[in-house]
């Protein structure tokens, strides 16, 4: 993608224009070494709130004394219940993105998931909801139940690219680990990227372009960071792992379309 990295954060990226330091772009990013989360949102110096959906569901950060802590310098275990719909979730505290003409974005995460096959997740940005996995405006990657897609909604109408699937992870081991990102370059383009082989290497799989109403891109809402992982059978609880989330805009307009 061109990128060129600072301190593991892509600060100069195609349709960045001049964005050579810090100040230049908003950045959230979440390396997982810690657990900042809140049930309350808005809560004051929390970066993350958490909606639980069903009894047995945790978030826990793996750290040195686990098995699989050399996959990521920091990691987020999200285990559900052992019921259909039992799950959790993470969004932003605050709502700070948007698809907005003259201020590219980008988006980028790395997991594992357990058992794909029984297992729906998100990994994007949305709009606040404590039911993420159905909500009405969005923009990221999905996995259904085994079927990977790339997925833009607005307004409850939404638009699924399907996608190579995804790797699974099995627990306690290393490997098994899936990047995706999308870049919106601050005109009419999104481009939706993925890592099928964990090689660091992120290939275009679809594209959006947001002037285009069946594209159902969420221009006119703003999106906070989003995680869900929601349990898609009842044969027991299942484990999805975070290595890293990380968004950046360009903070100023002028920066805008390479």
């Amino acid at each position: 993608m061109g990128a060129q990295n600072i301190g593991g954060i892509p600060i100069v990226i195609p349709g960045f224009v001049e964005a050579l330091m810090p100040k230049d772009v908003y950045v959230f990013w979440d390396d997982f070494d810690y657990l900042d989360i809140h049930a309350t949102l808005d809560t004051a110096g929390i970066k993350w709130v958490e909606t639980v959906l069903g009894a047995g569901s945790a978030i826990t950060i793996i750290d040195g004394t686990d098995t699989i802590a050399d996959e990521g310098h920091g990691l987020l275990q999200l285990t559900t219940g052992a019921t259909v719909t039992d799950g959790e979730q993470i969004q932003g505290n605050c709502e700070t993105f948007n698809i907005i003409a003259g201020m590219p974005l980008y988006f980028e995460c790395r997991f594992g998931i357990g058992d794909k096959s029984d297992t729906n997740c998100f990994f994007g940005l949305a709009i606040t909801d404590t039911t993420l996995y159905a909500t009405n405006d969005c923009i990221g990657f999905r996995n259904s139940e085994g079927v990977a897609s790339f997925l833009t909604e607005q307004g409850g109408t939404e638009l699924l690219t399907t996608l190579p699937n995804f790797e699974e992870k099995a627990v306690g081991t290393l490997g098994g680990m899936n990047r995706v990102a999308f870049f919106y370059d601050g005109g009419n383009k999104i481009t939706a990227y993925q890592d099928t082989v964990d090689n660091g290497v992120l290939k275009p799989v679809a594209t959006r372009t947001v002037d285009v109403a069946a594209h159902y891109v969420p221009d006119t809402v703003t999106l906070t960071p989003s995680i869900a992982v929601i349990c898609g059978d009842t044969v027991g609880a299942e484990v999805t792992i975070v290595d890293y989330i990380l968004v950046m805009q360009g903070r100023y307009r002028h920066q805008s379309i390479s």
